[in-house]
């Protein structure tokens, strides 16, 4: 990381310490002296540039920092040269030029996936400007791209990139590019935006974040949601019901791809949990209601597992009907079992 003068010393004791914009003279050290660490110079008509564009400028350093790094990276020898600076976007544009480019290279299920990713990775703003936010990496666990037929030509990377059935593969892929991308950083077991320029310059992202804002945040609250129910040991008293749920519902409708692991779990067994059973009043016994969380279209919800595999313990034996079955099993927590509870032999005699 560049450091104005004065402040290496303090970073290198761990210390936070209020830096404002740089001056002129200290914004031609950050420049040159990295450059020259390295065997590199740097053209003083770049210099001068970069000076006269980031001089008094807040949040300036880590578009300068990025925008140098691409024109080092075009150059073919020991001097940055200013044209090569231009063609990088410059330090308002390179950024934005590097994220268009990593979506670009990906197919399009996969730019679904970036997009999810990026939006989670995202802190939403109230009153003020949104900022990163790391995860951890488990939360993008069960994170798919979307089921549909790649279009041939329609992006620069390999159909081969591009795993047909989704799911981790996808996920690590993905984060691999973007973290060489230097669009976000992965450490500790941890994900997050390799700093607020991303967030702040890239004008597609800036786009996803402000065109349904509402929809974020019914998202933003069942994430939140789905995590006390896990820390709760998935307790059916946190799962969702009434307003709530049916919000969730309608979200994962137009939504459900961008939904985890964890938050698939804990919108099946809200929705379990709070369906008539067959043959209640209001319920109708001519027909199933349709799967209510949507994470493709054709593909059947997950099974609820069988009682006696879960946590809770084996049921006790007793006479059952199908009714009495649906409606005993409504409040079961979902776990990574997901077998399907027969209803029509159990404790039938």
């Amino acid at each position: 990381m560049l450091h104005p003068p004065g402040a290496a010393g303090g970073a290198a004791q761990g210390a936070q310490l209020p830096v404002g914009p740089p001056t002129s003279a200290e914004l031609r050290a950050i420049i040159v002296e990295p450059a020259a660490h390295a065997g590199s110079t740097v053209a003083p008509e770049l210099v001068a540039t970069v000076v006269a564009e980031a001089a008094d400028q807040p949040g300036a350093l880590p578009l300068v920092a990025h925008a140098l790094r691409e024109t080092w990276h075009r150059g073919s020898g020991p001097v940055l040269h200013l044209d090569d600076y231009r063609a990088t976007g410059g330090m308002r544009g390179a950024v934005a030029q590097t994220a268009e480019a990593a979506y670009a290279f990906e197919p399009p299920a996969r730019q679904a996936l970036m997009r999810a990713v990026f939006l989670r990775l995202t802190m939403l703003g109230e009153g003020t400007e949104d900022t990163r936010r790391p995860v951890p990496r488990t939360e993008l666990d069960g994170l798919e791209a979307p089921e549909a037929p790649a279009l041939a030509g329609a992006y620069s990377g390999s159909a081969s990139d591009a795993s047909p059935d989704g799911g981790a593969d996808d996920v690590a892929a993905l984060l691999h590019r973007l973290a060489a991308a230097r669009l976000i950083v992965l450490a500790d077991g941890t994900v997050e935006v390799a700093h607020e320029a991303v967030i702040r310059a890239w004008p597609r992202l800036r786009r996803w974040l402000t065109e349904d804002r509402d929809a974020l945040r019914v998202h933003r609250r069942l994430s939140s949601a789905a995590q006390q129910w896990d820390e709760l040991a998935r307790d059916g008293g946190a799962l969702y019901r009434g307003a709530q749920l049916t919000t969730a519902q309608t979200w994962s409708r137009e939504h459900g791809t961008a939904l985890n692991e964890l938050e698939h779990d804990f919108l099946t067994a809200s929705t379990t949990a709070h369906r008539p059973p067959p043959g209640a009043a209001g319920s109708g016994t001519h027909h199933t209601p349709p799967a209510p969380v949507h994470r493709h279209a054709g593909r059947p919800a997950r099974p609820l597992p069988h009682r006696g595999h879960d946590r809770m313990g084996p049921v006790p034996k007793q006479r059952t009907t199908t009714a009495q079955c649906a409606f005993r099993t409504a409040d079961l927590p979902v776990t990574a079992a997901r077998r399907t509870v027969d209803c029509s032999t159990r404790g039938q005699s």
